[in-house]
């Protein structure tokens, strides 16, 4: 407050006592919130103690500025940054340590000794277009995000895309709802639903009376639904269960009963006629998914579960209507059950934002032992009419020309909805097993198909169909450009002044040509000449996500020598080390140690004559003042490895530690993550599994008890 102030002000005055003496005999004072009060009322006494103090929960920033006869010029504690000159050798912001800068007549030092908070990053785009590179294994289709509605459009998804842009399919989807497990405390649009795994199906899994064979799909291509309507209390979310199992039914493998929240639209994209859906976001692996959907064929109307508003939930009674749908994913993925046949395993991510046709490349190939990298299958197995082919024609991805004319030319047939979602950054493949019983075909043997092809993908979960290495030799490579509004996301928390942006080699100016949000971490070019040029544009950030993770240490040392008004000479010199964690390091986590040495110089000069001599021109009139500016720039990298790994040019890097490979984990935390196990389901083994709603299934149980005893 004031009074603090006035009283502080009066007593530095009078003496000539620094401010660390003054604090002592304070006494009471907090030292921080002392000087503070000092530095607000000293305004002019003009002492050297003159520091600018600043204490929070994350920084200690003390700056010292230096007078104009004294060779310290500035001293910082704290947050700091070091800017460099040139080009090549960036500076860094995000930094935290000790900043000087000195000053021996013409000549500038400044040096910086600190901690490195974030990591230079970049990211290149063209005409608002963002260029990234892909490489794909044949593991790494999306899991539980695309699903087939049913499997007569699994038994006919294949035809129906073998002759794109011309489907094959009498289909036409006219709407659809889509449930999922309301893990978000949403309040509307939700409802207790049960997702039938059989519902629609001409050929169910469980033992269902008067079946009709390969039925179209619908609520009456057998009799599961009808029966259960036929029970007065199927709508009851209390006595459903007890319904579903009185009928042979089991829970998890037949039906799911969960409470569920409807989807808005744009959070799917859904093909009309193939039939297939894609979530926006990937499910949980215990997430339950149903659908109900309405289509025509050849004119007559089919529909496949309920639909909400045929269904209105009771608002007057004590218990919600139940909602019956077909069910797509059940919370425990089960191989052996049809439900997972209806998961697709042809669709891979290959980005972000909006996918463009324009340059966009993809080739599948083949990694052969010993002979690397191939667009074709290794020919000898391979059936003389098939040899030498892209493997992309024999996947059906190459089967049009770019006139869309049924002739291969050996590019990717970017086919809207079909081959590619856009707006997803998806790719899918015309066939269900791309890399497994689909290419059958290409071999005689089934020797050589088990040799080459890559069942397990296909027949087992992910984690068990990656550990046959031998098998995952599929690779999916190209290049993409995707389009957005203009806003790229670079990371939160973006440092200020981090952020350098180049256009065809030219740097471009914050506010002017692009502006950046920090906080949330998006730039968003606004020259909208630069946009429609098309011409490259560079954007170098620093990213503090892996602060905390890896100790980078900084070192900057920059001179600057102004010969005179017109000529400056500099030079730089930064180190960026690494702290490993461990002396024993796998290959690709290598701790660098990089120097960075460079020299540049600037020449800045009018030249008003020139501007006269200009003048003389028949066609050129000009009043400005002319000048000449050369600036010339050369930097040299000194790569190196932090001294833990070894010492000099000998590092040693780890293939893999085999000391390292197990990992404890502790399943006691989180505490509410514990519960009791529902019955196995076996009624052979235990009996009781088939009651429902009843005290005795819990009978046989044995006694446990967990709890947390506070120290």
């Amino acid at each position: 407050n004031l009074a603090n102030i006035e009283y502080l002000r009066g007593k530095y005055k009078a003496s000539q006592k620094t401010c660390f003496d003054l604090v002592k005999e304070l006494g009471n004072y907090d030292y921080w919130v002392a000087k503070t009060y000092i530095l607000l009322a000293d305004n002019y006494v003009g002492l050297k103690d003159n520091f600018q103090a600043k204490a929070t929960l994350q920084s200690i920033i003390e700056n010292y500025q230096g007078k104009d006869d004294e060779i310290l010029k500035q001293f910082q504690l704290g947050n700091v940054n070091f800017t460099s000159k040139g080009t090549l050798i960036p500076g860094a912001q995000s930094l935290f340590g000790i900043k000087t800068q000195l000053q021996f007549g013409k000549l500038f030092v400044t040096g910086v000794l600190a901690n490195q908070r974030a990591q230079r990053q970049s990211l290149n785009m063209q005409g608002g277009s963002a260029l990234q590179t892909f490489s794909l294994k044949a593991d790494e289709y999306e899991e539980n995000r695309h699903f087939l509605l049913g499997h007569y459009f699994r038994n006919r998804y294949n035809e129906a895309m073998r002759q794109l842009p011309v489907v094959n399919s009498n289909v036409q989807i006219l709407r659809m709802e889509v449930w999922v497990t309301n893990r978000m405390g949403i309040d509307t649009n939700v409802r207790d639903v049960v997702a039938l795994m059989d519902l629609g199906e001409g050929d169910p899994f469980a033992p269902i009376p008067a079946p009709t064979p390969n039925a179209l799909p619908s609520n009456n291509a057998n009799s599961l639904y009808s029966a259960i309507l036929s029970n007065p209390n199927a709508r009851n979310s209390t006595l459903v269960q007890s319904v579903l199992t009185g009928q042979g039914l089991l829970a998890v493998q037949d039906f799911e009963k969960t409470f569920a929240r409807k989807l808005d639209p744009r959070d799917y994209y859904f093909n009309p006629q193939v039939g297939f859906l894609s979530l926006q976001q990937p499910l949980q692996p215990d997430e339950v998914l149903g659908v109900a959907y309405q289509y025509t064929y050849n004119g007559k109307v089919f529909q496949v579960g309920e639909f909400s508003q045929d269904v209105p939930p009771d608002t007057s009674g004590t218990t919600q209507r139940v909602l019956f749908l077909k069910l797509l994913k059940a919370t425990s993925q089960r191989t052996n059950l049809p439900i997972w046949d209806l998961m697709m395993k042809n669709v891979y991510s290959v980005g972000y934002g909006q996918l463009e046709r324009a340059d966009f490349k993809l080739d599948i190939l083949y990694e052969e032992p010993s002979l690397g990298e191939k667009r074709y299958l290794p020919p000898d197995p391979v059936l003389p009419a098939y040899q030498g082919q892209p493997i992309i024609s024999l996947v059906n991805l190459d089967r049009l020309n770019n006139q869309n004319d049924p002739q291969p030319d050996g590019v990717f047939d970017f086919i809207e909805g079909f081959t590619v979602i856009s707006s997803m950054s998806r790719i899918i493949f015309p066939v269900l097993e791309p890399f497994g019983h689909d290419l059958d075909y290409v071999y005689s043997t089934q020797a050589d198909r088990e040799k080459y092809l890559y069942y397990p993908l296909y027949d087992t979960i992910k984690a068990i169909a990656q550990t046959y290495a031998n098998l995952n030799r599929f690779e999916i490579n190209g290049k993409s450009k995707t389009s957005s509004t203009g806003d790229y996301q670079l990371g939160f928390n973006i440092p200020r002044n981090s952020v350098t942006v180049t256009a065809n080699g030219q740097t471009l100016q914050e506010n002017i040509d692009y502006e950046i949000n920090y906080d949330l971490g998006t730039l968003r070019v606004i020259n909208q000449a630069i946009i429609n040029s098309g011409v490259p544009v560079n954007i170098q950030f620093e990213n503090q996500a892996a602060f905390g993770i890896q100790q980078r240490n900084y070192m900057g040392l920059r001179l600057d020598y102004f010969a005179n008004k017109k000529l400056s000479l500099g030079g730089t010199i930064a180190r960026l080390g690494e702290r490993p964690f461990f002396v024993k390091q796998q290959y690709g986590d290598d701790p660098i140690r990089n120097t960075m040495y460079g020299l540049d110089a600037d020449y800045r000069s009018e030249w008003p004559r020139m501007t006269k001599w200009l003048n003389k021109l028949p066609f050129y009139n000009s009043q400005e003042v002319s000048a000449i500016t050369a600036y010339a720039e050369a930097a040299v990298l000194q790569p190196g490895h932090a001294p833990q790994i070894g010492k000099g040019d000998a590092g040693v890097m780890y293939i893999d530690d085999f000391e390292g490979t197990r990992s404890g984990i502790d399943i006691r935390f989180p505490l509410i993550s514990w519960n009791l196990s529902s019955v196995p389901q076996n009624s052979g083994l235990y009996p009781e599994s088939g009651l429902t709603n009843d005290p005795a299934s819990g009978y046989n149980r044995a006694k446990l008890a967990w709890y947390n005893i506070e120290p």
